[in-house]
C-alpha cells in the first residue's frame, strides 16, 4: 500500500471520529481543519462536500410549498386568528 493511501485512510478515520464526537449537524470547518494532515484549503473542500451530501441525503421533513394553494393549506390553522404571525 502506498503512503498516500495510508495517509488518506488515516485522515478519513480521524474525520469520522470528529464527526462522531461533535455530530454531523454541529460540525464546523474548524473541526475539519483540526484533523491532522488537513490544511485550510482541504478543510474547506471536505466541509463543503460533507455539507452537500448531508443536505442531499437528508430526508425531506418540511412540506414543499410550491403554489398559493399549498401555502393556504399549510397555513390554514392561523387563518381565523386575530393577531399577526411571522413564520419561517
Amino acid at each position: 500500500m502506498s503512503p498516500q493511501v495510508c495517509c488518506f485512510r488515516q485522515i478519513a478515520k480521524s474525520l469520522n471520529a470528529v464527526i462522531q464526537r461533535v455530530g454531523l449537524e454541529c460540525l464546523t470547518v474548524e473541526d475539519v481543519r483540526g484533523v491532522r494532515g488537513v490544511g485550510p484549503a482541504k478543510a474547506t473542500v471536505l466541509f463543503a462536500m460533507i455539507e452537500f451530501f448531508r443536505r442531499k441525503l437528508m430526508k425531506q421533513t418540511a412540506p414543499v410549498i410550491d403554489s398559493v394553494e399549498r401555502a393556504a393549506e399549510q397555513l390554514s390553522y392561523i387563518r381565523e386568528k386575530k393577531q399577526e404571525y411571522s413564520l419561517c
